[in-house]
This record gives C-alpha cells, sequence and structure tokens, in this order.
C-alpha cells in the first residue's frame, strides 16, 4: 500500500490572557505554507489549518491528525505560536484561552505532541515549531522562558525544525503593520524555499528536509543575526517535502515525491565489498548522514581513509565557519560567539560521540589530531580583541575534547582520555608562551573566561550556578549523546568523571601557575561523595600500576604521580567548598 502526505498547521495569534502578547504573523503563516504545501506541483499534501482554536480543539486536532496512519504515510505538523515553559521546565504551547498561571489546564502539553507521535504508525514525521524559548516579551518577538526542544520532542522517526535555538527569539516579520503581515522569519524561509524551489540546493528536482533546513538557516541568519534555526533528526535517511522546478537532469514523473510513494527515501550510499574509497560522500551540513556512514565505516579496516577524511572534512568545516569575521574578537558579542561555535561544531560533535564511543582503539591518533587541528583557532593574527572573545576562539576544541572524553568513559576506555589531554601541544599567541597540554588550556574556567558566562547560563530565578561552564558543556553536549546514552543520569555522571580526571590531569604538572583543576559540578558533594563512598573514593581506589589512565601515558605511567594529583586535587577542593 503506497503512503499519503498530511500536514496539520496550526496557529495561534489571539489570545484572551492579558499576560500573552497577541502575535501577527502566524495567520499569515499558516495561509503561506497552506498554499505552497497542498500545491500539486510542489508538496502534494492533503493539508488541515487550525487557526486560533482553545486549547482543547488543538489538541483534539492533534490526537485525529495521528491516529489511523500506515506506515508508509509522511505526516507533516507545524505550530507557530508562544512557547511557554511551565515552574517544572514542562513545555507548553500556548491557544487562545491559555493562562499563563494555569499551563497545565490551559495550553498544549509538549508531552501530549509526545505522546500522540510515539503511537503513531507512519515512520516519517516532520515538525515545524515556530515559537521561541527565551526572554521578555516586546515587539516582532514570540516566545518565553529556555526549553529543551529536542529533549522533549525528538524521538525515531523524527525530524525536529525549530525557529531557533534554546536561549533566543523567533522574529516576526520584517512588517508588522495591523493589516497586512508578514510571515515570520523561520515559516517565511520555508514558504519561499518551497515555493520557488530556492531549497532543492542540489538542483536534482526535490527538496529533502535536510536541504530545507540548510536553506531555511542561512535565510534565517541573513536577515537576523540573533536567530539560528535548529534541526533535530532520528532518521537516517532523507524524507522529501516537496518537488522542485530545478533539476540537473530530468527526473522520471513517477519517481517524483507524491506520485509513487508518500515519502521517497535518499539512503545514505555504502560502498560496495572492495571498492577503493578515495573520497568519501559528504557534506559537512548533512550531520545524520555523516554519522551514519560513520557508523559503517569504523568497523571496516579497508575503510580507515574513509573514516579519518570524514572526521577530518567535519573539523575543516568548523575552522572554515569560526572565522574571525563571523565570530568577532571585539565587541559583545561573546553569547552570539558561544552559541555560534556551538552550532558549527555540531556536525563534528555528533561524529565524535558516535566516534569514540563505537571505535575499539584505531583511530585513536584521528582523536587526538581533531583538538590539535581546533586549536589552532586560537592563533596569534589579531589586530585589537577583547581577551574574553580571544580565549573563548578555544570553545570549539574544549567541546570537541570534553564529547570525546565523555565518549571514552561511557566505552569503558579511559586511556583515550590521557592520550587527549597530555599530547596535542599549544602554545598561547600572548603572554607566556610556554606549550602547554590540552590539560592546561581548555581548562573551561580560562576558555570560557570571565563573568560573560553568568548572562548565558545562569538558574531560572536568576540566581548564578557556582560552575556555570561546566553547567553550560554539560548541558550543550547533551544532544549527541542521545542515541549513544538515553539515560540522563547516567550522561551526568560521566560528565563528572570525566571532569575529575582531567582535573587530575591538570594538577599534575611542575609549573605552579598551571595547576588548576576543571573545576566543574563534579566538586558538588552530592556527585563527588562522601568518606568511603561516591566518585572521588571510586577513582582513589582504582589507582594502581595498571589504571587506565597510566596506560595511556598520563602522570608519566606513574602511579605514585596520580596519588599525588588527586591528593592535590582533593585539597583544592577542600578549600574552595561549595555545597
Amino acid at each position: 500500500m503506497l503512503g499519503r502526505r498530511f500536514a496539520l498547521l496550526i496557529g495561534s495569534s489571539q489570545f484572551d490572557n492579558s499576560g500573552l502578547q497577541q502575535l501577527r504573523s502566524p495567520a499569515r503563516d499558516v495561509e503561506g505554507l497552506a498554499e505552497v504545501l497542498a500545491d500539486p506541483e510542489i508538496g502534494e499534501f492533503e493539508v488541515t489549518t487550525e487557526m486560533d482554536k482553545k486549547h482543547h480543539q488543538v489538541m483534539r486536532s492533534i490526537e485525529a491528525f495521528f491516529r489511523g496512519r500506515s506506515r508508509d504515510d509522511l505526516l507533516l505538523l507545524h505550530v507557530s505560536s508562544h512557547g511557554l515553559k511551565a515552574d517544572h521546565g514542562e513545555l507548553f504551547f500556548a491557544a487562545r484561552d491559555t493562562d499563563r498561571e494555569l499551563l497545565a489546564s490551559t495550553a498544549v502539553p509538549a508531552a501530549f505532541l509526545q505522546a500522540q507521535m510515539n503511537r503513531c504508525r507512519a515512520k516519517s514525521i516532520v515538525l515545524l515549531l515556530d515559537c521561541c524559548y527565551s526572554g521578555a516579551f516586546f515587539l516582532g518577538v514570540k516566545g518565553d522562558s529556555s526549553v529543551h526542544v529536542k529533549d522533549e520532542l525528538s524521538g525515531h522517526g523524527r525530524v525536529v525544525l525549530t525557529a531557533t535555538s534554546r536561549t533566543e527569539y523567533a522574529w516576526e516579520g520584517d512588517d508588522l503593520s495591523e493589516l497586512d503581515p508578514e510571515p515570520s522569519h523561520f515559516t517565511g524561509a520555508v514558504i519561499e524555499g518551497l515555493r520557488s524551489g530556492e531549497a532543492d540546493l542540489n538542483r536534482d528536482g526535490k527538496v529533502t528536509v535536510q536541504e530545507l533546513y540548510d536553506y531555511v538557516y542561512e535565510s534565517v541568519r541573513a536577515k537576523n543575526k540573533l536567530q539560528s534555526p535548529q534541526i533535530w533528526s532520528a532518521l537516517e535517511y532523507q524524507v522529501v517535502v516537496a518537488r522542485s522546478p530545478h533539476s540537473t537532469e530530468p527526473v522520471p514523473e513517477a519517481t517524483l515525491p507524491g506520485m509513487e510513494s508518500a515519502v521517497t527515501l535518499t539512503p545514505v550510499p555504502e560502498a560496495a565489498e572492495g571498492d577503493e574509497v578515495d573520497e568519501p560522500v559528504f557534506d559537512s551540513s548533512h550531520r545524520d548522514a555523516a554519522v551514519a556512514q560513520l557508523k559503517r565505516a569504523l568497523p571496516d579496516p579497508v575503510r580507515r581513509i574513509e573514516v579519518f577524511d570524514l572526521v577530518d572534512l567535519a573539523v575543516t568545516g568548523v575552522l572554515r565557519d569560526s572565522t574571525q569575521e563571523r565570530r568577532p574578537v571585539i565587541g559583545p558579542v561573546f553569547a552570539e560567539n558561544l552559541h555560534g561555535y556551538r552550532i558549527d561544531s555540531d556536525t563534528l560533535l555528533h561524529l565524535l560521540a558516535t566516534g569514540v564511543f563505537h571505535d575499539d582503539g584505531s583511530h585513536d591518533a584521528l582523536w587526538v589530531r581533531v583538538v590539535e587541528r581546533l586549536s589552532r583557532l586560537r592563533d596569534g593574527n589579531l589586530q585589537s580583541f577583547n581577551e574574553e572573545l580571544d580565549r573563548l576562539r578555544l570553545f570549539p576544541a574544549l567541546l570537541a575534547a570534553w564529547t570525546m572524553g565523555v565518549a571514552a568513559v561511557l566505552r569503558r576506555r579511559e586511556s583515550l582520555i590521557a592520550r587527549l589531554l597530555t599530547q596535542p601541544s599549544f602554545k598561547p599567541p600572548f603572554g607566556n608562551r610556554t606549550s602547554q597540554t590540552p590539560a592546561t588550556y581548555l581548562n573551561p574556567l580560562l576558555v570560557m573566561y570571565g563573568d560573560s558566562i553568568h548572562k548565558v547560563c545562569h538558574a531560572e530565578n536568576g540566581a548564578k550556578y557556582y560552575y556555570p561552564q561546566s553547567h553550560f558543556i554539560r548541558e550543550e553536549l547533551r544532544e549527541p549523546f542521545r542515541w549513544i546514552e538515553p539515560d540522563d543520569a547516567t550522561y551526568a555522571e560521566a560528565c563528572y568523571r570525566f571532569e575529575l580526571l582531567a582535573s587530575m590531569i591538570a594538577m599534575d604538572n611542575e609549573i605552579d601557575v598551571y595547576t588548576n583543576p576543571w573545576s566543574g559540578e563534579f566538586m558538588l558533594d552530592s556527585n563527588w561523595g562522601y568518606e568511603e563512598n561516591g566518585l572521588a573514593r571510586e577513582i582513589e581506589k582504582e589507582i594502581g600500576p595498571s589504571w587506565s589512565l597510566l596506560d595511556g601515558g598520563a602522570f608519566g605511567a606513574d602511579p605514585v604521580r596520580a596519588e599525588n594529583a588527586f591528593k592535590a586535587l582533593a585539597d583544592f577542593r577542600s578549600k574552595n567548598r561549595r555545597w
């Protein structure tokens, strides 16, 4: 049985509650997107729209939309409204009758949407969320406090595209007149990309969901540098969203999406047995395809070069995207650069988490090379600069080292941590030019230097975290590990263990000025432990001649030095207590 294409477009612009700002773009969002998706020459979806309905009506429509679908159907759900967050962190979407003080009974819970998608038989679901999740209300902006969309809505067989990252605003159109509002930047880019065919980036006559995201990202960023659309995907193939008039060669009509099947799948190509792979089929923007290719190539010794090229090209992409022109080293841009570096590194971080976790040690030299290459972002080619922004240029290298370190902990292959944090050497471009190891120069407190981090990472009530660098990195890197370690507690424990091991290596330094731990949340009593129990005591008991970090070359392979480093760390913590 051939599948069909269904779309449900939900918009909320008018709100009865005075605490919710009226929006002008959702009506045009729904109208314009419905037109292009229903067009038989473009989307060929069966489209249903719901505009300014009460929350129980929206929930009824969502449940009906996901019921009774076949496995081969393609479902697309678009929501344009306010994103709201309850006191305990639950995500809600505002409806006409939503009361900010009674979200559980008057708004649409993200958990409800998740449940309906989980029960749906359709294997391909595309979710477009034109909402923002941080900041206060003001003209032209929609949204509320930060949420983790990927945690609540992504899942197997789904692609989630959001208008912003977790800390940005979703901007409405440039023209905010009452009579003729424009679509929002995000949905407007979706509409234009599909209508014009410009989202067909490879000109093959089909617009995949990844191509659509790439087009939307560049279009939105061109209009507003403060908004960065995001994507999370749990598919190992590309879903075709629409036809396009562009094609480099004729496409048989029977193979067009919507003619023969609701979903045209483009599998990641595999090399035939015995084929020589000179250059991998890789586009740095196609993160999930790259990860799937890496997983196939890792266990095959014949494809070592392919693995090397996949990762090395991703590093090259980070270096290319994180230039001083895109990430300035002067001005009030700390938060923008911090999130920008994370976005630039997204494909690479997914490759590293997956690669290190599934590697058996065959590619350790490659993982060390990643840290070495990324460290070159902080060179001395500067005229004028802000110290915070100069130090922050090592953030991609820190993210990479942290990702690989946590993956090594989860894989119980901690000898790699020793290599990652002791082998690549780096000479700071300014001040003391003495060569340093990553355990020193990638210390999060030095990379994310100064008080600006508190403006980016703080508790919802405005209170400061004791260790904002530690907290921020752990939160930012959760998503690349989602499919490797789905349990949040286990992931957090792996982060704490990595931080403690990294701190021990950092404390093993003959130069006192460089002897500083990666002070982080592992130092909290609840994580460090008490007396004979807890993480610290567990690691102290492990130290011995056969300890994995000694095998990797840390502490000069001397267990006495390792014991001294642990004692120095424990002494530092006792003098700098946090509870």
